[in-house]
């Protein structure tokens, strides 16, 4: 049988190694966050410039996926001087080459996750605008 001697020295040596670990976590988090928000900037100024988004080898655009348009939402919600509507948010992610399925159910989720993290509001009449 295998025998752990615990100490407070033992202790002591844990809780820096997992301070340190939470560290690391939270650099990569912040890192990863970073990325997250220049190509959602990216694309948005790429939207802008009526720039579509790659095609495939069938000609289609590439669908993007439900992170990204998240991160879209609130990069476009965030950069609002004033609310706009739900039609005219969909209309700027229509126009960074999300395709209509994901601005359906999917939208309103994204919509909610954001809102109940306050990285974005949605007033009264349902008006999305930057974030608390």
């Amino acid at each position: 049988m295998a025998e752990i001697v615990i100490s407070h020295s033992l202790m002591a040596e844990w809780e820096n190694k997992q301070k340190e670990a939470v560290k690391r976590a939270e650099e990569a988090n912040r890192e990863a966050h970073m990325w997250m928000q220049k190509i959602a900037a990216a694309k948005l100024i790429l939207s802008s410039l009526d720039v579509g988004p790659p095609a495939n080898g069938n000609g289609a655009a590439h669908a993007q996926d439900d992170d990204n348009m998240t991160a879209a939402i609130e990069t476009i919600a965030n950069g609002l001087k004033v609310p706009i509507s739900r039609a005219e948010m969909k209309d700027r992610l229509r126009a960074q080459g999300f395709p209509e399925d994901r601005l359906a159910n999917y939208f309103y989720t994204a919509v909610t996750r954001l809102k109940n993290k306050a990285k974005i509001t949605v007033d009264a009449e349902k008006r999305i605008g930057p974030g608390i």
